[in-house]
């Protein structure tokens, strides 16, 4: 699998990011590190096509997905605040992208998420009476839970406990 950025530019006012030349191959991990307002979250937006840019082109596998939907993207995004919807409850919230025959062929693997995420103990709670830590988790699992071709994470770690996050680092 190949992610390419070519050209990619967004303009905003008082600050223009790009133009942007990345390409990242297999099974690669890159990580963006920069100051606050250089636009680290909005590249990651562009590529999840939460964002268009104003130029440019995003391949994936040289098949352009520059104006293609988000849903049929496959890339999954944690954010560093998750956003999770409050009227559904953190199980709700986790197999929300997935269609109803694909959570009942899954429900193993589903299972084995949430124990890996230590999450079985709180799946009928709430979103509201989570604590960030939790909050976090639930916002992973909702995303690893699609199995994703590509996953972007904007600090998502940020929020966990030590044990989970050497737990997530390890792979």
């Amino acid at each position: 699998m190949t992610l390419e950025l070519i050209g990619i530019t967004k303009k905003f006012p008082g600050f223009t990011l790009g133009p942007l030349d990345l390409r990242i191959k297999n099974e690669k991990i890159l990580v963006i590190i920069g100051p606050t307002g250089s636009g680290k979250s909005t590249i990651l937006n562009i590529i999840a096509g939460l964002v268009k840019p104003d130029s440019g082109s995003i391949l994936l596998d040289g098949l352009d997905i520059t104006n293609a939907p988000v849903h049929l993207r496959r890339i999954g995004i944690t954010f560093q605040n998750p956003s999770l919807f409050p009227n559904m409850n953190s199980f709700e919230n986790i197999v929300f992208g997935l269609a109803k025959k694909t959570r009942k062929e899954n429900k193993l693997q589903i299972r084995k998420l949430l124990e890996d995420l230590d999450l079985l103990h709180i799946i009928d709670r709430n979103t509201h009476s989570l604590s960030g830590g939790e909050l976090q988790k639930v916002s992973l699992a909702r995303m690893l839970v699609t199995n994703p071709k590509i996953m972007l994470m904007d600090e998502p770690l940020a929020h966990l406990d030590l044990p989970t996050k050497r737990m997530l680092r390890s792979g």
